[in-house]
């Protein structure tokens, strides 16, 4: 009988596997079927020259404003399809480097063809964002709890429509989810081995898109809740648990982990920084900072971390960029017919009703009235994904750039995941 069992739990985990893969074959079958035909964004000659000169160049002038990881992804995929690196003479000079549209359509190959390689990296993202959601659930609550997180994202319009665009915002979203993934499994399982890789996880997901500097907090955050939760449950033992050598040995994979997560960070900007001086360094930060109008004491801060790290300080500099620009505003924004360069408090709200299917929010509505039916006991998983959702939402909703639902892109697979549990 627990062979029997055995084989037919194979069968259906194996029915589920496929299933997945076809959710997720499909999906990608859409992106694909549309990006064919779709132009380039305003965004994307952009991410496209900059990560040619990443790649080509070795050096990081252009496009501080957001980390490196995604446009080395898309400058490799163009230098395997024989683009050029852009011309940028040194010392860097936005009225010497070659001009945008210049250089996307004469990188040594079509315009079409070079929007189509930096692209493709992109769908791979996507069918990894599918995968690591579907992986995760199915790991904790069946595998035909995964094929339902498949189906609900491989056929997210949001997801698919940037799919296909040369962007931040997907890996972002994979990101979120991974790292929230791996953290409560370190917690759980409280091994160096799965804090070592939470480490470089959150290290790659800092080098994607600056809103990923939440996970920071959130897994500080979801470490302190664990901690205490332990704490209550072991204060009856005397504080045997509790021994200075014992919370030391503790700490030693948090420690790890953020040691990786810095080395990972760092590592990511060491490579499009590999050609470039230290003071061709400092020269790029202070012409690009000096654009928002930075207090002198920024620059002097800047100053210093470039003497201890080039590549971090690039990395402070994207962060403090955007930073000033949010609080003095970066243009204007719209909604409901009104205008504003502040912002709109109910802008991503609004954004989010608007522009999800409206399954989706179906699937919402169900897991909430769910669980306040049933009031069940929540998968830490639930309580990290919710978590990360609503920082996202409010982080955005005080920001003064109202561009966009994909913004707070990452918070679909983070509510589909969310919602499946419940």
């Amino acid at each position: 009988m627990p062979i029997r069992i055995l084989r037919v739990a194979s069968r259906s985990t194996l029915a589920a596997v496929v299933a997945a893969a076809l959710l997720v074959g499909a999906g990608s079958a859409l992106v694909f079927d549309h990006v064919r035909d779709d132009s380039a964004t305003m965004d994307e000659p952009f991410h496209c020259y900059a990560g040619a000169e990443y790649v080509l160049s070795g050096t990081y002038y252009a496009n501080l404003e957001h980390p490196p990881l995604t446009k080395l992804l898309a400058g490799a995929s163009l230098a395997l399809a024989g683009a050029r690196a852009p011309r940028i003479p040194v010392p860097f000079s936005g009225r010497t480097a070659e001009p945008l549209r210049d250089y996307c359509h004469s990188a040594g190959i079509p315009p079409g063809d070079f929007f189509a390689a930096a692209r493709r990296p992109f769908l791979v993202l996507f069918v990894l964002l599918v995968l690591v959601a579907a992986l995760g659930v199915g790991l904790r609550a069946g595998a035909w709890a995964g094929v339902a997180v498949a189906a609900v994202l491989s056929f997210e319009p949001n997801l698919i429509a940037h799919a296909g665009l040369v962007h931040t915002d997907l890996a972002a979203a994979l990101g979120f989810v991974l790292t929230l993934f791996l953290a409560v499994h370190a917690l759980e399982q409280r091994t160096l081995p799965a804090w070592a890789i939470l480490g470089v996880a959150l290290g790659l997901s800092l080098a994607a898109k600056f809103s990923t500097i939440f996970l920071v907090p959130l897994v500080a955050l979801l470490a302190g809740i664990d901690g205490l939760r332990r704490w209550r449950a072991s204060k009856n033992s005397a504080g045997g648990d509790w021994q200075p050598r014992i919370i030391l040995r503790r700490l030693l994979g948090p420690m790890l982990g953020a040691a990786l997560a810095l080395v990972t960070l760092w590592a990511a900007y060491a490579i499009p920084m590999r050609a470039m001086s230290r003071q061709d360094a400092e020269h790029s930060v202070r012409t690009f900072v000096s654009r928002a109008h930075a207090p002198s004491r920024t620059f002097e801060l800047l100053d210093r971390l470039t003497r201890v790290s080039p590549e971090l300080n690039h990395y402070v500099a994207g962060l403090s960029r955007i930073a000033l620009q949010n609080r003095i505003g970066g243009g204007v924004n719209v909604l409901r017919g009104q205008r504003s360069t502040s912002g709109f408090l109910s802008y991503f709200p609004v954004a989010f009703l608007v522009k999800s299917s409206a399954s989706f929010l179906a699937l919402m509505a169900l897991a909430l009235g769910t669980a306040l039916w049933k009031r069940p006991r929540l998968d830490p998983l639930v309580v990290a994904f919710l978590g990360g959702s609503l920082v996202l939402v409010l982080a955005a909703m005080g920001s003064s750039y109202n561009i966009g639902v994909r913004h707070i892109l990452p918070v679909y697979p983070l509510l589909a995941c969310a919602a499946v549990l419940v």
